[in-house]
């Protein structure tokens, strides 16, 4: 949903968060008057604390965490403020009940075990989401101080997490920089120089180059409005001319020109850090271009910024 508000060309950018404010607020006020509960606004915490206090239906908890989930895709999906930190934790915990509800059906469930499940919904939801097992379980035992819980805890984070990464191979905070044209920053640097200078070019910077195939006035706008990059490798007829950037294209708008291209520098993915060393002072935009071999595709960038950033872990 964020993806399609970013592209469409509907309505304004800060016309969305009204909308999904109004979103928010139909889910919510439609929860209210089927339960009387306000968990659906704000973090919820009122809602989230009486139910493990005290318990809750299977069913409320159900409606709560379906009306929790479509309020938190409309509020950050269309650019709204808050997180996913309170949201994730809630609809965890209204799914563990509702989960725990569905189970005694056929089990002789107790309290006691309703609130495990719970809590382990909680510590899933929040670590799958944000990629942090060992963090979920930690808040989640944090909250509740029970130790007889960790191994439901565990036990849960190790299932929750193993689908997550079958289902999906990057973190929520990942796909949205994705999305805002960031590539997240995966490299591990070694803790000395000469290890350092060894590791493969191919480990630095973003698999995914985005190539500017037309240097028609709209196709340079449509780029600068879609990717937040610094620098664009410039592909016409599937041969690279050059690599432009993002100063250059608006400079080129503003001129009614094309915009000026530097000479592109081309590495292969079997080089190390090291043996690219003395080229970098060949590019003045501080873009380096990867292929696998002499007379392959690109397939991968990283710049100037990439390896300094990773560099500079060397030394932390």
């Amino acid at each position: 949903m964020r993806q399609r508000v970013r592209e469409s060309r509907t309505l304004s950018r800060w016309a969305f968060p009204a909308v999904g404010a109004i979103g928010v607020w139909i889910i919510g006020v439609a929860v209210f008057a089927a339960s009387g509960r306000t968990g659906i606004f704000g973090v919820g915490y009122s809602d989230l604390s009486s139910a493990l206090s005290s318990g809750i239906g299977w069913k409320l908890a159900g409606l709560l965490a379906v009306g929790k989930l479509l309020a938190a895709v409309f509020s950050y999906g269309t650019g709204g403020c808050g997180g996913i930190f309170s949201p994730t934790l809630f609809i965890g915990g209204m799914a563990g009940f509702l989960t725990s509800g569905l189970l005694g059906l056929w089990l002789p469930l107790t309290p006691s075990d309703r609130l495990i499940l719970a809590a382990t919904g909680m510590s899933c939801c929040f670590g799958v989401v944000v990629r942090a097992p060992v963090t979920a379980v930690l808040m989640v035992f944090e909250m509740t101080h029970q130790f007889a819980m960790i191994p439901a805890l565990l036990l849960g984070t190790l299932i929750s997490q193993s689908i997550a990464r079958l289902a999906l191979h990057e973190s929520f905070d990942d796909g949205v920089l994705r999305q805002d044209g960031r590539e997240p920053h995966r490299i591990t640097a070694p803790r000395n120089m000469a290890v350092w200078r060894s590791v493969p070019v191919s480990a630095l910077g973003s698999g995914s180059p985005v190539f500017l195939t037309d240097l028609a006035p709209a196709a340079l706008r449509e780029h600068l409005k879609r990717f937040h990059y610094r620098c664009f490798p410039v592909m016409l007829s599937g041969r690279i001319v050059g690599v432009t950037t993002r100063t250059a294209m608006e400079s080129a708008l503003a001129q009614n020109v094309e915009p000026t291209m530097e000479t592109p520098v081309i590495v292969e993915a079997g080089q190390t850090i090291g043996d690219v060393e003395p080229l970098l002072i060949q590019s003045d935009a501080g873009v380096f271009l990867v292929r696998d071999t002499p007379d392959g595709p690109v397939n991968r960038l990283f710049t100037l910024h990439d390896l300094i950033r990773a560099q500079a872990d060397v030394f932390e």
